[in-house]
């Protein structure tokens, strides 16, 4: 008995529960709890969650019935739309998509508040926008966007008939951005007598534009050493259109390797010239590519605010020139004042093993002085050190003083206590040289690099 008592009482408290729930179903209104249908009328429903202000829930339930009504209105992507081209060229239509349907959403109007409905917990309200008048909305703004873009398309065409091609590629983006809420659509218009699909001929008036540009260096190859400038005359470049005929005003970027550099843009003059000067060549690498590319990246947010279309200029991929710097080591000449116990060392030790860690290293030994770029000096004496039983010591000192072609004194090295060991002094003195010259191998080459690189 106990036991069915407690079922009973399970089942009444489970029947209050349903009966609860379907009461506060009762007490939404009809639209709440079943969207209504038209023929006639978009229809949007939106809610939220009574937290916050009231013009806070209120804000957020008109922007979900905003974005319902948004969602009834089915946008169809013409065969001869420029999205099309986006999605080919530059692969992101599904992107572009997603933020027109966005600023759509914003630009809503002529929509109706119906009713607003609201209990302890949500707020409800209800749009609906005539389908008719949505579409006489849309064909009036679409017939001031069209005009707009057909006058930036004016513009770019006869900037680009007068060789202004950067002015050109602004108009061209001015036209698309005039036209972009209707980039599903064909968009076919009239133009000088000849039908014509407006956004594709603005998109690919801009790819054609930018793909006739071209950066023409004055020399293909250079050939400079290490540590050398190169001056403004010899790193130059042309700015050509396909007829070869200068193009001014067009903005360009430098860059050796992908490497940046200190002001490193510049425009092509009314000759279309630019040129660019570097200071000092400094490279491991027997070639480098020093490259000018048309900057249409950092121009970007000049030519247009919207991030859309800045992307698309990143994507597109602009025209560049390339001269290629082959980089040769500058040349050295080798003196060496070798002593050992202050005596002329015969034959010399260092002499040749400077000449050989140059030469490793990359870097010309010449016979004359008058030919070479640096000069390297060296100068070492030993002395007795000490004798523990049979073993002898003996300490090397000197320096090394590297001098440019204008005998100007460049680096300067001292050592000292460089020892060496045998059974005699002087053969302690010769281990000291041995030993001298692994010690520069380690301290002299790469300052050497930092010198001349």
């Amino acid at each position: 008995m106990i036991r069915n008592a407690s079922i009973l009482v399970l089942f009444f408290l489970l029947g209050c529960g349903t009966s609860k729930k379907n009461t506060q179903l009762q007490l939404l209104p009809d639209w709440v709890q079943k969207k209504p249908v038209s023929e006639s009328y978009y229809i949007g429903i939106g809610s939220a969650l009574k937290n916050g202000s009231a013009d806070d829930y209120q804000g957020q339930a008109k922007k979900n019935a905003l974005a319902d009504l948004s969602s009834e209105i089915t946008v169809t992507i013409a065969s001869r739309s420029v999205l099309h081209q986006f999605e080919s060229l530059l692969g992101y239509s599904e992107e572009f998509m997603a933020t027109t349907k966005t600023e759509s959403n914003e630009n809503l109007e002529g929509y109706e508040l119906m009713q607003t409905f609201e209990n302890e917990t949500h707020f409800y309200i209800w749009y609906r926008l005539s389908k008719a008048g949505f579409r006489q909305i849309k064909e009036q703004r679409k017939q001031a966007s069209v005009t707009k873009g057909v006058d930036f398309y004016d513009k770019a065409q006869t900037a680009r008939s007068n060789n202004q091609y950067y002015e050109a590629i602004v108009n061209y983006i001015k036209g698309l951005e005039a036209i972009k809420p209707y980039f599903s659509e064909s968009l076919e218009i009239n133009y000088q007598e000849k039908n014509i699909f407006l956004g594709n001929e603005l998109f690919t008036g801009l790819l054609s534009v930018v793909g006739d540009i071209k950066i023409v260096p004055n020399k293909t190859e250079i050939a400079v050493k290490n540590g050398a400038p190169i001056t403004a005359q010899e790193l130059g470049f042309r700015c050509l259109n396909g007829k070869n005929q200068p193009l001014s005003g067009i903005p360009v970027v430098f860059s050796l390797q992908q490497r940046p550099l200190p002001n490193n843009t510049a425009e092509s003059n009314p000759e279309g010239a630019m040129s660019y000067s570097l200071h000092q060549v400094s490279s491991l690498k027997e070639t480098e590519f020093f490259v000018a590319t048309v900057d249409l990246v950092n121009k970007a947010s000049q030519i247009t605010p919207d991030p859309v279309f800045r992307k698309m200029l990143r994507k597109i991929d602009p025209p560049k020139g390339q001269i290629a710097l082959r980089i040769f080591n500058p040349s050295f000449f080798v003196i060496t004042n070798e002593k050992n116990l202050d005596k002329n060392l015969e034959p010399k030790i260092m002499d040749a093993k400077l000449k050989n860690m140059l030469a490793q290293q990359g870097f010309p030994v010449v016979l004359k002085m008058e030919l070479a770029d640096y000069r390297l000096e060296l100068q070492a004496n030993t002395s007795e050190l000490k004798k523990e039983g049979r073993i002898h010591y003996a300490g090397l000192q000197g320096e090394v003083k590297v001098f440019n072609a204008q005998e100007q004194l460049v680096f300067i090295k001292s050592f000292e206590n460089i020892r060496g060991t045998q059974l005699g002094y002087p053969e302690a003195g010769l281990d000291a040289y041995q030993n001298l010259s692994d010690y520069l191998s380690k301290n002299l080459t790469p300052k050497l690099k930092e010198l001349v690189q």
